[in-house]
């Protein structure tokens, strides 16, 4: 069992040239050209974004509710923040797959693995994020909910 184990770190650590069948090749490129149609619908959608939460601070303003139109256009750049980190990345996946493809080269096909790895890893950690916060939520608006229950003498 370990000369197997030892048998697959030396496969995986070995220095050699990337093999790739043509169908891979089209397959990677494919992937490559859908993952940059997302990131950049993703990067126009983030800027349609900022520019609802700009109108909306001003709009908030307008009618006299300055403090509510500063909290939302805070909470839509905050968003855009968070939205924008994963969007790099696959925008740099993209586009280290598409000169990896291009060229045939290792280090681009393994530099753009890695930067689809961080997008994904990061995608991670914001949805487990995302799910505890939702759970905190309703949480905290149940408890809310059961304790004016509990005041009101019901």
């Amino acid at each position: 069992m370990e000369n197997y184990e030892e048998n697959l770190d030396e496969q995986f650590t070995s220095v050699s040239p990337l093999y790739l069948k043509p169908e891979t090749f089209k397959d990677c490129k494919s992937i490559a050209n859908w993952a940059m149609f997302f990131s950049i619908l993703g990067f126009v959608l983030t800027g349609l974004t900022v520019i609802i939460g700009i109108i909306l601070v001003f709009a908030a303003g307008l009618f006299g509710a300055e403090e509510f139109g500063r909290s939302v256009g805070l909470f839509f750049l905050v968003l855009v923040a968070i939205y924008l980190l994963p969007l790099v990345y696959l925008f740099k996946f993209s586009r280290e797959m598409s000169k990896a493809i291009r060229l045939k080269n290792n280090d681009f096909f393994n530099a753009a693995l890695s930067k689809l790895k961080t997008h994904f890893l990061i995608v991670g950690v914001l949805t487990i994020l995302f799910i505890v916060s939702y759970f905190l939520f309703w949480g905290y608006v149940s408890s809310l909910g059961i304790g004016s229950l509990l005041n009101s003498g019901f």
